[in-house]
């Protein structure tokens, strides 16, 4: 059985809001570039801001680290600056035509597996459109992991990690179809290659809103990498192209189906000597953190929707 890998991290996005939350603002008005940053952990990307979650190989570090950003952000602005955890919004022309850096849309070229292949993927999008999109990256620190199998991480990272943001995310469907389908941004099978390992780029922000989402996404991703790592590769036993279809159109019932599927599967495989270190994210464990998964998933419990989670710290609107 193969150990966890040796590192987790993330570099979630967040919209900048002020007067209590009324105004979108660029995030560059209150945040510093990533080259002069010193040593603050946020910086701003675009019109949002971007913070550093430090990588660990704890679970609990990760959900503290995020505590701490959040805690050093809110010591950094103005009372009144709060943040806003979306997966997209309509950012006003006259805004973005003041800023220096918002008014151009686009970032680095990242990888989407579509039928099963991994192909470069580039947005490319005029400099008056006004949609802007945040997500929630999740990234896995093994310098070991062969590059032909990342495409079977990155599969399992949406049966798990993916389907479930389409329930959990489910009150915001408008605004994580605008970010997939307009925008193009964080679909499914979205990964970048990194030195460390590789980088899962589906999820969107509103996912890292609280301790038990953070949490739940984390362990997901987590699984996902030693489900492959050991052999038990989803794509050859799911329909990815309708994994896909279910993310990217916010599909509440299929995700549902396919996450009973893979639970299914996780537990007649044999590819996994000893499963017990998928059980804690694949809703089989007693546990009550597991327990809240498994009836949020498979029955009508909502303690996972986004819009009533117990957010992190005050600073979220």
């Amino acid at each position: 059985m193969v150990a966890e890998p040796l590192y987790l991290g993330s570099d979630p996005e967040y919209f900048v809001v002020a007067d209590e939350g009324q105004t979108l603002i660029p995030a560059e008005y209150v945040s510093p570039p990533q080259d002069r940053r010193a040593a603050l952990p946020f910086y701003y990307d675009n019109v949002a801001v971007e913070f550093e979650i430090s990588p660990t190989h704890s679970l609990d570090q990760i959900v503290r680290r995020f505590s701490e950003v959040f805690s050093s952000f809110t010591a950094h602005v103005v009372d009144g600056v709060k943040l806003l955890a979306t997966a997209a919004v309509d950012f006003p022309l006259e805004v973005l035509q003041e800023t220096k850096h918002g008014r151009a849309f686009g970032c680095a070229p990242a990888m989407v597996i579509t039928g099963g292949v991994s192909k470069r993927y580039k947005i490319s999008l005029p400099d008056n459109f006004r949609k802007r999109s945040t997500g929630f990256h999740i990234h896995i620190g093994d310098r070991n992991v062969m590059l032909d199998a990342i495409p079977h991480h990155i599969m399992n990272a949406d049966v798990l990690a993916g389907l479930f943001s389409v329930l959990a995310d489910r009150s915001n469907v408008d605004a994580n179809l605008c970010r997939r389908k307009e925008i193009g941004y964080g679909v499914a099978g979205e990964y970048r290659i990194q030195p460390h390992g590789y980088e899962y780029r589906t999820l969107p922000s509103s996912m890292s809103v609280s301790p038990d989402l953070v949490r739940a996404s984390f362990m997901l991703v987590r699984d996902a990498y030693i489900a492959a790592t050991n052999g038990l590769n989803f794509g050859e036993h799911l329909p990815m192209a309708e994994v896909a279809r279910a993310i990217n159109n916010m599909e509440v019932t299929k995700a549902q189906e396919l996450l009973a599927q893979a639970l299914a599967i996780a537990k007649n495989s044999t590819a996994v000597p000893n499963n017990a270190q998928l059980e804690s994210s694949l809703f089989i464990t007693e546990d009550a953190f597991s327990q809240s998964v498994q009836d949020f998933v498979f029955g009508s419990n909502e303690v996972f929707d986004t819009s009533k989670v117990t957010p992190y710290a005050n600073m979220l609107r």
